[in-house]
Formats: C-alpha cells, sequence, structure tokens
C-alpha cells in the first residue's frame, strides 16, 4: 500500500528470517527488529545514527549488525 501512495513504510517488529523473507517477496525494503539488531544504548545508537549500517558493521558493538532486507 506504502508504494502505491508513494510513501515509505518500515517493516517493524521483524525477528525471524522467514518474516524478513515474506516481507521482501511483497517488495518491502526497509526493516527493523530483533532480527538485525538488539536494543542499543544512546551511545551505541549514536554510532550509527544517519549512516548506512553496513558502512558501520565493523564498528557497532557485537550482534548489534545483521542483513537487510535489500539484497
Amino acid at each position: 500500500m506504502g508504494q502505491a501512495l508513494g510513501i515509505d513504510v518500515v517493516a517493524e517488529c521483524v525477528e525471524t528470517h522467514e518474516q524478513a523473507d515474506e516481507l521482501r517477496a511483497m517488495g518491502c525494503t526497509t526493516a527493523q527488529g530483533w532480527l538485525y539488531a538488539k536494543a542499543q544504548t544512546a551511545v551505541d545508537a549514536g554510532l550509527i545514527l544517519g549512516t548506512r549500517l553496513s558502512e558501520h558493521e565493523a564498528a557497532v558493538p557485537s550482534g548489534a549488525g545483521g542483513p537487510s532486507l535489500s539484497r
């Protein structure tokens, strides 16, 4: 629906690869949830805000990085 309306949509609470696969099959390209990263402290979140996660995977605390829906 978001694509039809020309708005960006973020899928939330993605916890499994199966959920991510289904979202990808539906054309969703942006998601968040525990599959990708656990909750971060303000300091750790500040390290990655405003940049692509792939640019900071080496700097992101262990367990915080993960796959994106775009392949």
